[in-house]
């Protein structure tokens, strides 16, 4: 048997980190004998402990090795059992004392999935419960990033879009500043683009607006990061220019890559980043190839993932976002839905040739309430 309550809570430790530990997934620890609980951890990135490992280390610290004797472990992801930045987290398990391990989900990587069943070996009981839809659905939402990572090869893609009940993301005259309140961009900020490896966009969005697309989160967020936050622009021709407010953070901090087509000579290149001076230091061009839909999205999110860039926020024009969706390539969809209506405009979303046949149907997983706009966020499903 195992204690819902304690595997929820090492569950509640993983969504808290959630996306801050960027390419590794975010792991919860919770060590207990009988109703008391010994010690709780967490990962919080690359080359720091486990949770599980962090979580033996406080308890061994607090009450000595012997109290692990006997000792249940509670984690919301499967033990690591191979080496990478750090020990595997089964040898510290193996040599703790603790006697039952309960996993919230199996681990995804193929190098890890289910390996954690050598702890049986050790005399130490391994359970996999059964939960309840509730918490089946949280670790879906929090694990299926990193299983997209690690078995499709490219980065998991959260497509944003803000529109008006109405449907619209920008007026008759393109206008699209602002179309949610500030209290959702800031949302947007805090839950969205702080918690994913950067941002992708295409050339239309920059020429139009001439973002910036930087973290503007809470300073207490912002001094958990811990990772680059990458901007990621496909633009076939290479129209962008140096001088743009995109270039103007550019730093160690804030790269940016630029996807553009075989097309573009390589003397072209070499003028665009001289003519970026020093902060040609911190951008990477890259040429893929390309058809009369665009660049070849495929290849480049394949070479993104090779980078180590694992989740990434789609924030552009309806026709990329729909080249995203008819290559199957959007893992979420966020709307942010705005309390107004203009009346016409331009739509979220733009497929070409799209018929009532070729619709996609959506899950609804979150709904929430800021102010009088709605957080909405949807993963697609096979069939209505």
């Amino acid at each position: 048997m195992y204690k819902r309550e304690f595997l929820e809570r090492a569950i509640e430790l993983a969504e808290e980190w959630d996306g801050l530990t960027l390419p590794n997934p975010s792991v919860g620890a919770l060590i207990t004998k009988g109703d008391r609980v010994l010690a709780e951890g967490v990962h919080k990135g690359p080359g720091t402990l486990h949770g599980e490992a962090l979580a033996i280390k406080r308890a061994m610290r607090r009450y000595g090795r012997d109290a692990l004797k006997g000792a249940q472990l509670y984690v919301s992801l499967e033990p690591c059992s191979s080496w990478g930045r750090t020990p595997p987290c089964t040898d510290a398990i193996i040599s703790s004392g603790i006697k039952k391990v309960v996993v919230g989900v199996w681990d995804p990587n193929p190098i890890h999935h289910k390996k954690s069943r050598l702890l049986r070996d050790y005399g130490i009981e391994l359970l996999k419960p059964r939960l309840s839809r509730e918490l089946e659905r949280r670790l879906e939402r929090l694990y299926s990033p990193f299983r997209v990572f690690v078995t499709q090869g490219r980065p998991f893609i959260i497509s944003k879009i803000a529109q008006t009940i109405d449907g619209r993301i920008a007026d008759s005259t393109g206008a699209s500043k602002w179309i949610t309140s500030e209290r959702m961009r800031q949302y947007v900020h805090n839950r969205l683009r702080f918690r994913s490896d950067g941002l992708i966009t295409g050339i239309n969005t920059v020429l139009k607006d001439n973002p910036r697309l930087t973290l503007r989160a809470s300073s207490s967020l912002m001094r958990r990061r811990k990772t680059p936050f990458y901007r990621v622009v496909l633009d076939s021709r290479l129209r962008l220019s140096p001088d743009m407010n995109l270039f103007k953070s550019v730093n160690k901090d804030n790269p940016v890559f630029i996807f553009t087509s075989e097309k573009v000579s390589v003397r072209e290149i070499q003028r665009f980043l001289s003519r970026a001076g020093s902060k040609a230091e911190f951008l990477s061009i890259a040429r893929v190839s390309s058809d009369r839909y665009g660049l070849n999205l495929s290849e480049v999110l394949g070479m993104l993932a090779k980078q180590g860039i694992s989740r990434l926020v789609l924030e552009s024009g309806p026709t990329l976002v729909g080249s995203f969706i008819r290559q199957g390539l959007v893992d979420r969809l966020l709307v942010c839905l705005s309390n107004s209506i203009i009346g016409s405009g331009e739509p979220g979303v733009s497929i070409e040739g799209s018929l009532l046949a070729d619709r996609k149907w959506l899950s609804l997983d979150v709904l929430e309430r800021v102010g009088d706009e709605l957080w909405m966020e949807f993963s697609f499903v096979s069939k209505g």
